[in-house]
């Protein structure tokens, strides 16, 4: 049975809309769900709202954004950990397949599914290991140090 850990992190008030002052409140919900078999996936999702709470300027996948705006050392750390294992469960390539296609977007900033399959055929990897990019969900496991500092995240 999955087991659920989660904090909403409520980073006080931004200029989101640029005048002058801080009206629009900021959190980060983080999530640890455990999937069995001792693998632990890791969730970060930002919300910024209105001024009333009653609807949001951005939320979900917009750390990086919010980055913009909350420059403290709790949300760089947040930013870094969302970044690195952020569903942590569902990689659609190996590592091997998955650093390729990093080096391979920034050059071309391209994300489509079928040109990504055909790079990773062009370099001999589209097979990695008796494994077919795309075809599953793989897991990566967060190291213990830094699954160490998730959990102090959500004390």
């Amino acid at each position: 049975m999955e087991q659920i850990r989660k904090k909403t992190i409520k980073l006080g008030k931004i200029d989101y809309l640029g005048i002058g002052r801080r009206t629009c409140p900021a959190e980060v919900e983080l999530e640890l769900r455990d999937l069995g078999e001792g693998k632990i996936e890791f969730s970060a999702c930002g919300t910024v709202w209105n001024h009333k709470k009653t609807d949001c300027y951005m939320a979900g996948q917009c750390i990086g954004d919010m980055m913009n705006y909350i420059k403290t050392p709790q949300m760089k750390e947040i930013h870094r950990l969302w970044h690195l294992y952020h569903l942590n469960g569902m990689h659609a390539g190996t590592p091997k397949q998955e650093a390729a296609l990093r080096e391979w977007r920034e050059k071309t900033n391209n994300y489509n599914y079928d040109e990504e399959c055909k790079y990773l055929d062009s370099i001999g990897l589209l097979v990695d290991n008796g494994y077919t990019y795309g075809h599953g969900w793989l897991y990566e496991p967060i190291p213990e140090e830094d699954l160490n500092e998730i959990n102090e995240l959500l004390k």
